[in-house]
């Protein structure tokens, strides 16, 4: 599954067309926050029975204190945390952890 914590967006905005027939747009926009727990992995798996939650990072992207937080209760209950930076990494965790889950 992949998880989307970024809240709900609340749009006031307004078209309309003036009287010259140009279109203009009031208005504004504002994000709610999420109700998830901050600091939720991307993606929640249950490989062979087991929770597996990937924390998908690019380039120079880190962890967040929140997200290592997470990570200490998902790995406290028995789950696995992965923090992938590749597919091909992930791949090969999955090939050689297969068994021994």
């Amino acid at each position: 599954e992949r998880i989307a914590v970024t809240g709900r967006l609340i749009d006031n905005r307004q078209t309309y067309t003036d009287i010259v027939g140009n279109m203009k747009t009031v208005g504004t926009t504002k994000w709610i926050k999420s109700s998830m727990q901050e600091g939720t992995a991307d993606i929640s798996a249950i490989i062979k029975g087991r929770s597996v939650k990937i924390e998908v990072k690019i380039g120079q992207d880190r962890q967040r204190p929140k997200q290592k937080e997470y990570q200490g209760q998902v790995e406290a209950a028995g789950g696995i945390y992965l923090l992938i930076k590749t597919f091909e990494q992930f791949y090969k965790w999955y090939n050689e952890n297969l068994k021994r889950l």
